[in-house]
């Protein structure tokens, strides 16, 4: 929706643990972990040099598992659902975010 040479974003997060699965499925190595779900604000700009600043602000909400593979490896898997609150550009948007640290 914007475009710039320069940018600036702000993110105010609340996350909170909201349980524990740790249990496999019967023998095998998949399991799940920790659950947890947060609340955030986001807002941001691009722009040019010599250009005004217009701030964009969307809220939304995610949750996320821990899913356990393997014996070893933890993968972080979050569903999020977020809305924007700006008049002409802010629209609903849902999204599935997948992590892995190495």
């Amino acid at each position: 929706v914007q475009r710039g040479h320069r940018y600036a974003t702000e993110r105010l997060e609340l996350t909170t643990w909201l349980g524990r699965v740790e249990r496999n499925w019967s023998l095998f190595p998949v399991g799940l972990g920790d659950i947890s779900g947060s609340l955030f604000v986001d807002s941001g700009a691009a722009w040019n040099v010599g250009e005004s600043v217009e701030q964009l602000t969307g809220v939304g909400g995610q949750l996320t598992v821990e899913v356990k593979l393997g014996y070893n490896m933890m993968l972080p898997i979050s569903l999020g659902y977020a809305k924007g609150l700006d008049s002409e550009d802010g629209k609903y948007q849902g999204y599935i975010k997948i992590q892995y640290s190495f």
